[in-house]
């Protein structure tokens, strides 16, 4: 974005601290950006919807999970589906700064699935947002995992076990080691769930971290109006998860036939001059749920 931007520090319970940007915008609603597995603010699909909801207005706040990005010097903890009371914090700073404003937190897959925990979960807490929207989250983690490993998803695999190992090296770098050995490229996330997430998350295992930290059980709960994104063909996603999941009435799944994961290639430019459905989509969405005017 080419605005100046505001470091923010959100600091945890557990002392642990998430780093953040924000930037300022023009009407009356603050945008939440959590990125998805391996990502943090600087991944390609946060810094360009970041840009659009701010050209058009909105003021807007991009939040690197524990470790990731920028942030990998300020937690020893790592973030995983159950890390939906860090957000507690971030929404904190934002209903205090900003306590007139409507708050709409957008999450893009794990962040999606943290933002799904925190609204099942803890669905009349005061600190919620008013509005959310999750792009291509997992509902059962199980599911998603064996899902990967299936024909050409497993080149998914093969770069999220990529982005985790430089995940781990740069928490490292920062002087913030994990007694664990990096990841093989070889290995399935399932196997690197088991081993290292389940580990440093607190469980026993990966079945444990699956079953306990799946956002699918708790959808019925949410009280929030909530828009729930996914597609037909994405490789890590299953879509009958969508079906065989109760929601609350407060819920309502959008499903495109073609997208991927977090793509949304289109063939022609959106009238945000991007080629990319999934900008001009969010955007729309956030103005009809927020009362803005649409594109």
């Amino acid at each position: 974005i080419q605005s100046p931007r505001q470091k923010i520090i959100y600091d945890l319970p557990d002392g642990d601290q998430l780093l953040g940007f924000y930037y300022k915008g023009s009407n009356n609603v603050l945008v939440y950006l959590f990125h998805g597995l391996a990502g943090d603010t600087d991944s390609p699909y946060i810094s360009r919807i970041a840009h659009h909801f701010h050209r058009h207005g909105y003021h807007v706040v991009c939040v690197n999970f524990r470790g990731a990005g920028a942030g990998a010097h300020l937690a020893s903890n790592i973030y995983h589906f159950g890390s939906w009371r860090d957000l507690i914090s971030i929404l904190s700073w934002g209903r205090q700064e900003f306590s007139n404003f409507q708050h709409l937190c957008i999450g893009f897959s794990l962040g999606g699935g943290v933002l799904l925990n925190l609204l099942g979960r803890e669905p009349r807490h005061p600190l919620l947002p008013d509005f959310s929207i999750t792009v291509n989250s997992p509902l059962t983690i199980q599911s998603a995992s064996q899902h990967i490993n299936t024909g050409w998803s497993k080149i998914y695999n093969k770069k999220f076990v990529y982005d985790i190992r430089e995940y781990f090296k740069q928490k490292h770098s920062a002087g913030i080691s994990q007694d664990v050995s990096l990841p093989s490229l070889f290995e399935e996330m399932q196997t690197i769930d088991d081993r290292i997430t389940a580990r440093l998350a607190g469980f026993s295992s990966g079945y444990e971290y699956y079953e306990k930290t799946s956002p699918g059980p708790f959808a019925k709960n949410i009280l929030k109006p909530t828009i729930l994104l996914t597609t037909e063909d994405d490789p890590i996603v299953p879509l009958h998860d969508y079906f065989k999941t109760e929601l609350s009435n407060q819920t309502y799944v959008h499903i495109e036939k073609v997208g991927g994961h977090l793509g949304y290639l289109h063939k022609k430019a959106t009238p945000l001059g991007s080629k990319y459905w999934i900008d001009y989509a969010l955007i729309n969405f956030a103005n009809h749920l927020t009362r803005q005017k649409e594109l």
